[in-house]
């Protein structure tokens, strides 16, 4: 008789887990040692091995190697200080993965960058002596669901419990997730620091290090950029080439002189050896200067400041003293006398005349959904080809727009309104808040693309979202964000779009925050409805102040069916609409009505439009409407003459008009 086989859940696992790609280990029943001693060796994802494993103990429970044989790395999280610490240490960076319950915590596992230039290790954070986290990786290994917890007696841990997948985190439901920054800077980083630098000198040789900023005077420019924080400072850096992914830490450690040290953990960081750290002055020295001290000293002297004395000191990471130093661009240009200033002429660099200049910066504002993104997405059509646009001319040019809208909301503009690929756009740059050296980072990085595609506008679209400020009213946080603008205004015409304040504001006020900014643009724009009442209304007020005289101080816009038209004014505009109410009141007849007559029926036609003209204005009005030729008009406006009008116009000379030659001078 055949021998009837029964369903092993533990088998199932195993084979699941090994068409993963996972290489299984098989453990003792109950526990949570492998059963082979050389188990890193015959770790398998073969089928066949598997099964063998489990005919041979049939309830023996499940591990899988962890490390880059299998592409994972664990971190169990063993009590509620644990977690708390996790979270902290992520600082909100902690994404959805697999995650498994254990004997008293859970455990996560991630998978290993493809990118990841350096093997994460195992590593234990402990609160007291009571282990609180533990990341795991190659030559470790860790039990799988649905094995069976042996229990603990220390831990208050009772035989039997059966390891189990979260609900909806099984590697049924999503894939692990990707290492984030911080896990892979922790699982990397060295458990003693090796310093690549001679100690500095403790007064002269310090001072550099605690002025310079890691990002602006050396990371930045050597194309090096941000990757993340932490909330305790630790920063992650990425290195140049590299689009994403944790190269180094700024932090993790301190410098000889007690200042953040930056630890570099990649093997491709050019002249920054893996698995040393750096001090501010070694690092300038070895991005900038070949990794001679002597040569950075004399730049740093050059610039006006007080660089670190090696004395001579070796370079501990390359043993050249003698090493080419890279080429230093000077600082500063040298002051030029006020007779070879050259003449700006933004009247001839408009790209939307009077408003969009190149080597301006423009603050456009308005209130929330009032349209400015709507003129935005016409004015880009129309930069591609020229010609007019709202009245004012417009010259052809390449944009570069950074926006924190969604791709396809800008997809469906371009398919409604035939937008061309003179209009790149860079799409939500951040998932987070900025920091400066993220701003500045943008920037640059803006700044390369408009060099090299020959862009001469670039969009910033909200402000808000995308500079590093939280605190828009105060001055010098807003003044520090504005500056790094002249890396795009060196080279092109910058837009940046913004928020009115909720109570609105007078002459340029109305931009959200403080007046630095403002104060820092060359031209503010101010988009506001025509009449805020009325939502069908499609006309807006465009209001401008400036350095320029070009810039208008007001104009009135629409939106029709055709694109926007320009009104003029709102003085204009008013003007013509009272002309063309006045000629559908005037009586179709002689004699017509005197002014006062005319006043009171154009009263009753306004109704809650507004008030009328003043009686001077009106009479001003008739008479206008009459030299127009729009009506009639008799009488001197003298006593016992008064003027009166009428529709239709008639020539005061019969004689002198005649329709087929219109109307004389």
């Amino acid at each position: 008789m055949a021998r009837k086989s029964h369903p092993n859940a533990l088998l199932d696992a195993a084979l699941d887990y090994a068409a993963r790609g996972w290489r299984v280990v098989p453990l003792h029943p109950r526990a949570k040692n492998p059963r082979p001693r050389d188990w890193p060796t015959v770790a398998s994802s073969d089928s066949e091995t598997i099964r063998s494993w489990w005919t041979e103990v049939p309830d023996g429970n499940v591990g899988i190697a962890l490390g880059y044989g299998t592409g994972l790395v664990a971190v169990d999280i063993d009590s509620d200080a644990g977690s708390k610490l996790l979270i902290q240490m992520a600082a909100g960076d902690l994404p959805p993965t697999c995650e498994m319950t254990t004997g008293k915590g859970s455990r996560l596992l991630f998978a290993i960058p493809d990118c990841l230039e350096m093997e994460p290790r195992t590593t234990v954070i402990k609160i007291g002596k009571d282990e609180a986290l533990r990341f795991q990786s190659t030559g470790g290994q860790c039990v799988m669901p649905p094995s069976i917890h042996p229990g603990d007696p220390e831990k208050s841990i009772e035989p039997g419990r059966v390891y189990t997948w979260v609900e909806g985190r099984s590697p049924a439901n999503l894939e692990p997730e990707g290492m984030p920054a911080w896990l892979i800077a922790e699982m990397t980083r060295p458990t003693t620091p090796v310093y690549a630098e001679a100690p500095s000198p403790p007064v002269e040789g310090q001072g550099w290090n605690h002025r310079a900023d890691w990002w602006a005077d050396i990371l930045l420019p050597a194309g090096w950029t941000p990757a993340g924080k932490r909330n305790d400072g630790v920063e992650y850096v990425t290195r140049p080439g590299k689009a994403r992914g944790c190269s180094a830490t700024i932090g993790h450690y301190k410098a000889k002189d007690g200042t953040p040290a930056l630890y570099v953990f990649t093997d491709s960081g050019g002249p920054l050896d893996a698995g040393r750290c750096y001090d501010k002055f070694g690092a300038f020295t070895h991005l900038f200067h070949g990794g001679d001290f002597q040569a950075a000293a004399a730049a740093l002297r050059g610039r006006g400041n007080a660089p670190p004395e090696r004395n001579g000191a070796k370079n501990h990471a390359t043993g050249n003293l003698n090493a080419a130093p890279m080429p230093q661009a000077p600082l500063f240009t040298p002051p030029v006398p006020i007779s070879v200033l050259k003449a700006g002429e933004p009247g001839g660099d408009w790209f939307w005349h009077g408003y969009f200049a190149k080597h301006t910066t423009t603050l456009l504002s308005a209130l929330w959904k009032a349209g400015k993104t709507t003129l935005l997405a016409h004015l880009l059509k129309a930069l591609g080809s020229g010609g007019e646009f709202c009245g004012r001319t417009v010259k052809p040019t390449r944009v570069l727009y950074a926006t924190e809208e969604a791709e396809s909301t800008w997809a469906k503009r371009r398919d409604k309104l035939g937008i061309g690929d003179h209009v790149w756009f860079q799409i939500r740059p951040f998932k987070a808040k900025p920091r400066m050296p993220e701003w500045v980072g943008l920037l640059q990085h803006l700044r390369s693309h408009v060099e090299s595609g020959d862009f001469g506008m670039v969009i910033i679209d909200p402000l808000t979202t995308l500079w590093p400020v939280d605190k828009e009213n105060e001055a010098g946080m807003v003044s520090e964000a504005l500056v790094p603008l002249n890396l795009l205004t060196e080279r092109a015409g910058v837009a940046i779009i913004h928020h009115l304040r909720k109570g609105d504001g007078n002459e340029a006020t109305a931009s959200r925050g403080s007046g630095a900014l403002p104060g820092y643009v060359d031209t503010i724009l101010e988009l506001r409805r025509h009449n805020p009442t009325d939502r069908n209304d499609r006309r807006r007020v465009l209001s401008g102040w400036g350095r320029f005289d070009e810039t208008p101080e007001e104009l009135v816009i629409e939106l029709t069916d055709g694109g926007y038209i320009a009104h003029g004014k709102r003085s204009d505009l008013r003007q013509k609409q009272l002309l063309d109410i006045l000629e559908t009141i005037l009586p179709p007849v002689s004699p017509g009505w005197g002014w006062q007559a005319i006043k009171e029926a154009l009263d009753n036609a306004l109704g809650d439009g507004g008030p009328g003209p003043s009686d001077q204005r009106l009479i001003d009005l008739l008479r206008e409407g009459a030299t127009e030729c729009r009506w009639s008009q008799t009488g001197s406006g003298k006593r016992g003459d008064p003027y009166r009008f009428w529709r239709p116009f008639q020539a005061k000379n019969p004689t002198l008009f005649r329709p087929e030659e219109g109307i004389p001078d």
